[in-house]
């Protein structure tokens, strides 16, 4: 008998389907590669990478083939790698409030509050996956009680990038110069008395922008040594709290 020349002809699918688990892996792969946070320079590499990565943590559940395990290591290590590549460069403008506790035998420095402006530089030279190390310079002009306190600083600091909040606390040790113009003489107001200063810091950043972070507050606390001509001079000690906005360069 023939066939009716109604009944439809059914023809092969060019396309074959996918096995299921090249659709783990490619899902997998997908997953891990948008979670993957920006990072500039080295986005692509970075996705590209965590997605071999997800790919190969697939086929060793699946398999469970040992030899998975040496590529597993290297793709980690090209995570890694590719993370700890990228060095962070940030500028940023601040005001800080300081204030200046001082002894009985320190004649040049009067106590109080100083109050004014600055600016500063980071260089974030090395990072490990969120945690990220490097240096930090930055100077400041205040004013206070008729006077003015200045300081110039250089210090390493460290910082931790949570990967999915956008906030980077820090902290840091920074030694250098400081001092006040010398209280109670004639000429006050163009002699400072420059000594050794040390400080440790610690604030917030948080990113707002592509490129901007508010520094939410920075608190800190050092000394100065002893400023006086006589022997007895105490040192002076400082507390400082401040603020400012960071522009972070790629």
């Amino acid at each position: 008998s023939q066939p009716s020349a109604n009944l439809p002809i059914t023809r092969p699918d060019p396309t074959p389907a996918a096995a299921p688990d090249k659709i783990l892996r490619r899902q997998a792969s997908l997953r891990v590669a948008r979670r993957i946070p920006r990072n500039t320079g080295k986005e692509l590499t970075n996705r590209l990478a965590a997605a071999q990565y997800a790919c190969a943590v697939v086929d060793l559940l699946q398999n469970g083939d040992p030899m998975n395990l040496r590529g597993l290591a290297l793709l980690l290590g090209v995570i890694v790698s590719s993370t700890s590549a990228v060095a962070q460069i940030g500028i940023y403008g601040k005001f800080d409030a300081t204030r200046l506790s001082t002894g009985a035998g320190n004649a040049f420095e009067t106590p109080g509050w100083y109050d004014g402006g600055g600016v500063g530089v980071y260089y974030d030279f090395i990072h490990l996956g969120p945690i990220g190390f490097g240096a930090d310079l930055r100077g400041n002009l205040l004013t206070g009680n008729q006077q003015k306190f200045r300081s110039a600083l250089f210090g390493l600091r460290l910082a931790i990038k949570p990967p999915i909040l956008p906030i980077r606390p820090y902290i840091q040790g920074s030694v250098g110069i400081g001092g006040g113009t010398h209280g109670g003489l004639a000429n006050a107001g163009s002699i400072y008395s420059n000594k050794f200063e040390c400080q440790v810091l610690g604030g917030l950043d948080y990113a707002f922008f592509s490129h901007l972070d508010w520094r939410v507050a920075e608190f800190g606390y050092g000394r100065i040594t002893g400023i006086s001509s006589g022997a007895s001079a105490s040192p002076v000690n400082l507390f400082t709290v401040g603020t400012g906005i960071v522009l972070r360069l790629p």
